[in-house]
């Protein structure tokens, strides 16, 4: 156990997470292998069998099947974040989060072990986007950054003292739930007087 380790069930959890969120985010899969929403959550069949005799226990890279080695810093700071927003939950809390989320309630639905599609994933998944990004906070400015979401799928990244100016010339562009920064959220209710 021990929240910084790994046991098979959370790989698997994490794997559907990275999955979902990068379908979302890039419009493509992270890995080709199938998905299926079993009694305890999304499985990843490639995974499932190697891993089967370590029920509960702290799995090592040595029992993976050949882990794929990722030399794509995109790709690899896309997994940082998948670690960073759900790496210090237990294998347990994570059944509990993807029983109440539509890709496994859906399949499941269908009948035990029935593939998660990649568009229920996706489509689910772009809906909650903003939960990985939210710690993309710019470093170089000393100013307060903003993220800007538009409704493209695009983000903007403004400095504070620019984002009332932004709202009135992009407003067209813009989500307007959907601006955020690491400090301060600002909702709605805060600009709209300026729409």
């Amino acid at each position: 156990g021990g929240k910084g380790s790994v046991t098979q069930l959370k790989l698997q959890k994490l794997c559907y997470y990275a999955q979902g969120f990068h379908l979302a985010i890039y419009q493509t899969p992270l890995f080709l292998e199938q998905i299926e929403a079993w009694q305890h959550g999304p499985v990843v069949i490639e995974l499932r069998t190697p891993l089967s005799h370590k029920r509960r226990e702290t799995i090592h890279l040595s029992d993976l099947p050949s882990a794929i080695s990722i030399s794509n810093k995109v790709t690899t700071s896309f997994l940082d974040k998948i670690w960073y927003r759900f790496g210090h939950y237990e294998g347990e809390d994570l059944i509990n989060l993807t029983h109440a989320e539509d890709p496994w309630k859906e399949a499941y639905k269908v009948g035990r072990n029935t593939q998660i599609s990649l568009l229920s994933m996706e489509t689910y998944f772009t809906t909650r986007r903003t939960e990985l990004m939210k710690h993309e906070i710019s470093d170089l400015c000393e100013e307060d950054s903003f993220t800007v979401f538009l409704k493209d799928g695009k983000t903007a990244q403004v400095v504070d003292s620019e984002l009332d100016n932004f709202i009135k010339e992009n407003r067209h562009l813009i989500e307007p739930r959907k601006i955020n920064t690491g400090h301060k959220r600002r909702t709605e209710s805060d600009f709209k007087h300026e729409f």
